[in-house]
């Protein structure tokens, strides 16, 4: 006959087997869905989106993430390196009424069973628990669980739960630091089970989004000289005559003038720009093929370490970016209006909002305003990045 035991391990490997498999699916999902977005046409913001949602659903459920501090999986508890439990009493009050009649030992952390009063007690505000791993691993959250249904919250449950909490990580048993990992709060009267994103996952995050802001020509670039893009000079504003020299940190860093096809190279050196006169000005720019245009990129030039009051005042600021079908169409199709925001990266990608569904041959970046510069201001790069047309593809022509 099997006993109990026998019949509970073989339920939590059917529980560690689902686990696995329910997390395969998560990850299988998010590929398909990556795969489906077409990331050369998103930003930063599109991905850390996507990524929000995924971290949203695995809080919903935690249990789809695996636990590696089970002791069922292998974990324990070094007993040296954790607070004493509290003796007091030898119970536990929850809504006034006692629900520990014997001291649970800190092991308790580490089981699935989590009725209320069937926790560890330390005693005071502040203690410490130190767990062995069953295998080297790279942390990526953390699950508190109280308990207590946040419908069955009372003060008594409420003011013995963890609030401030850190997380630290340790190569090996003797290292008297660690890592730290992160510092939350836990919330009383939200979920019982409440999970953290750790640093190290938040600085990889980061570090993402940083390298897709940092370096856009990971996204094809269709407003490119070298692609066979070109400047319509009948529908773009004059260049800016002036002295013949713009200036950044006092200098003069142009002794000639710049036409507008220098916004289609990729060379954006400080005073590399295209310069027209006052504060609102537009390029047109006739496309190699056409485009279902995603998002566009403007390059101020000037690294944000760098950043002066003379190069910021010549940045263009409010902008907007029409989509045409033909170059005598006057009007065009807004795709977005937007702020470049000098001091952040030199290079800002927008996502765009086209409800439309079309392809264009020309665009039209319109510049509405600039940072303060009396005379003139400065485009170093347009770029527009989305998904060429195919034979036989046809999404509609822009309406506006």
């Amino acid at each position: 006959m099997v006993s109990l035991d026998e019949e509970l391990a073989k339920v939590q490997r059917q529980l560690h087997v689902l686990q696995w498999r329910a997390r395969d699916i998560t990850e299988r999902a998010l590929h398909e869905a990556l795969r489906r977005t077409e990331l050369p046409g998103f930003t930063g913001e599109a991905v850390q989106k996507i990524i929000d949602q995924v971290l949203e659903k695995l809080e919903e459920s935690p249990f789809q993430m695996t636990n590696y501090a089970s002791k069922t999986s292998g974990a324990a508890i070094v007993r040296s390196k954790t607070s004493p439990s509290w003796i007091g009493s030898g119970r536990v009050f929850w809504q006034s009424l006692p629900l520990v009649a014997y001291m649970r030992p800190p092991e308790v952390i580490l089981e699935p069973d989590n009725h209320p009063g069937n926790c560890w007690p330390f005693p005071g505000s502040q203690g410490h628990v130190f767990i062995k791993l069953p295998v080297a691993v790279f942390p990526t959250a953390v699950t508190i669980n109280h308990g207590v249904p946040a419908a069955a919250y009372h003060a008594d449950s409420i003011s013995s739960a963890p609030k401030d909490f850190a997380v630290y990580g340790l190569q090996a048993e003797d290292d008297e630091k660690g890592t730290l990992l992160g510092e939350f709060i836990f919330t009383p009267g939200q979920a019982p089970g409440q999970t953290f994103q750790l640093k190290a996952v938040q600085k990889i995050i980061d570090q993402v989004l940083e390298k897709l802001e940092e370096s856009p020509f990971q996204m094809t670039n269709y407003a490119s000289k070298t692609s066979g893009a070109a400047i319509v000079r009948s529908k773009t504003s004059p260049s800016w005559i002036g002295s013949g020299r713009v200036f950044w940190q006092s200098l003069p860093l142009v002794a000639y003038m710049r036409p507008p096809e220098v916004i289609l190279e990729p060379d954006n050196h400080p005073g590399n720009c295209w310069p027209f006169p006052g504060s609102q000005g537009h390029v047109f720019i006739k496309l190699p093929v056409a485009v279902f245009p995603t998002a566009v990129t403007i390059n101020h030039g000037v690294p944000a370490a760098a950043y002066h009051a003379d190069s910021i005042s010549s940045a263009p600021k409010d902008f907007a970016v029409y989509g045409l079908q033909e170059e005598d169409d006057e009007k065009g199709t807004l795709l977005g209006e937007f702020i470049f925001t000098p001091g952040q990266a030199p290079g800002q990608t927008f996502q765009l909002k086209n409800e439309h569904s079309g392809f264009i041959k020309y665009v039209r970046l319109q510049v509405l305003s600039n940072w303060g510069h009396p005379e003139y201001t400065c485009v170093y790069q347009f770029r527009l990045h989305g998904d060429p047309a195919h034979d036989g593809d046809a999404r509609g022509k822009l309406s506006a």
